[in-house]
């Protein structure tokens, strides 16, 4: 999907993905709609900058069971990389509700998931 795709949608938003994140070097949607961005490291969290985005998931903060095995940030790596944004930072990877406080303890707005909260 493209910006152009995506303003075919009455009031849709856009998630980018790494690869998107990459692509854009100013934001590709007007301030009306919202977007987002999946990063992992500061590198990304400059990019979600320049980008514009309005918020970022930062990840994977826990182990998780859509990525197993895959290396995670911890909360004091997280709390450094969302001191850096520019912008309202989501703790994602292995989240429940239970992690809320320690999220924004840790300098999170909140908290995201994929499967957890159903």
């Amino acid at each position: 999907i493209d910006a152009v795709g995506v303003m075919q949608f009455h009031g849709a938003g856009w998630h980018l993905d790494g690869a998107a994140l990459r692509a854009v070097a100013q934001r590709p949607l007007p301030a009306a709609r919202r977007m987002s961005a999946a990063c992992h490291a500061a590198d990304d969290l400059a990019l979600a900058a320049r980008a514009g985005v309005d918020f970022v998931t930062l990840s994977p903060v826990l182990p998780t069971l859509s990525h197993p095995g895959a290396p995670t940030l911890g909360w004091t790596r997280f709390a450094t990389l969302a001191a850096q944004a520019t912008m309202p930072v989501y703790a994602l990877g292995g989240m429940t509700r239970a992690h809320l406080d320690d999220a924004r303890r840790h300098g999170a707005y909140g908290v995201a998931g994929i499967r957890s909260f159903w």
